[in-house]
């Protein structure tokens, strides 16, 4: 009888709070980028964070590469976003990377 118990006791926590649905992961994380920003000379640029979500165990890599008129970009490794950085005159585009635990990726863009 303790085995039908733990053994429905698992599908219940399975059901309810999606354990077990991990393995494998082959879902892409998803991610939605700002909107195209514009602003004057000497004017602060918004938030550029992006909204990511991932089906299962999080985001562990978001990074960005900036091309155009500034160009550069984050380190290779960990969570990053652009809002930190200093823009040139003129338009650049900034493309967000992200990655979650299982390897699986998604990208977004704007300017």
């Amino acid at each position: 009888m303790q085995k039908y118990y733990f053994t429905f006791f698992l599908l219940i926590l399975s059901s309810l709070y999606g354990y077990g649905q991990c393995s494998p992961d082959t879902t892409s994380p998803t991610i939605s980028c700002p909107s195209n920003v514009t602003v004057g000379c000497w004017h602060q640029v918004p938030s550029l964070t992006p909204t990511v979500s991932d089906n299962c165990g999080g985001i562990s890599l978001q990074t960005y590469v900036l091309t155009g008129a500034t160009t550069g970009g984050s380190p290779a490794t960990g969570i990053h976003d652009a809002s930190s950085e200093n823009f040139l005159a003129g338009t650049t585009t900034v493309t967000y990377y992200i990655e979650d635990s299982s390897g699986n990726s998604a990208s977004c863009n704007f300017t």
